[in-house]
């Protein structure tokens, strides 16, 4: 069973603890975006790194951890550190469609985690917030990035990492 190192574990009484849970957890920074996948492969949500989704990626980050994919474990535990915000998605149905992934996924079944990340700490919110240097800017001009085009290739599980000093030509290297 997957669970969560003893310094991150969020209190029983999650009532009101999600502030406090989420200052237990990893930043995401390099993450520009994660995508979620059910076990056919089709792409159920994207969570941007930019305001207003970045606690939801950190959390889903820590409990995809390393291992590419979020299971029943994994949710509950997600669950948990999402403390208050449980409740209200389940009285707001289609409110909070993120935890609903969660609430909603079954023993045995699997959500495919899919991280793209880049060298740029908060690159995406950097752009969003028109404050991207001009390095950032031009890299992903460069690369012709973006959130609905990017052709990137993985592997079941496999985080990818661009790097945007490594472009040559519009090619994007992952690694």
């Amino acid at each position: 069973m997957h669970s969560l190192p003893a310094n991150l574990k969020p209190k029983m009484d999650s009532m009101g603890q999600f502030e406090e849970n989420l200052k237990k957890l990893p930043k995401a920074e390099e993450v520009i975006l994660m995508r979620l996948f059910d076990e056919k492969d089709q792409l159920l949500s994207l969570i941007p790194n930019v305001a207003g989704k970045n606690a939801a990626l950190r959390v889903f980050c820590t409990i995809a951890g390393d291992k590419g994919w979020i299971d029943s474990d994994s949710a509950k535990e997600g669950l948990k550190l999402f403390g208050e915000y449980v409740g209200k998605a389940q009285s707001h149905p289609g409110r909070h469609k993120k935890l609903e992934l969660l609430m909603n996924l079954k023993p045995g079944q699997n959500l495919r985690v899919e991280i793209l990340g880049s060298t740029h700490k908060n690159l995406l919110q950097n752009i969003s917030d028109r404050k991207a240097s001009a390095e950032e800017s031009e890299a992903c001009r460069k690369s012709q990035w973006s959130l609905g085009t990017a052709n990137l290739h993985h592997r079941w599980g496999t985080q990818l990492f661009w790097n945007p000093s490594e472009c040559d030509d519009g090619k994007r290297i992952l690694r």
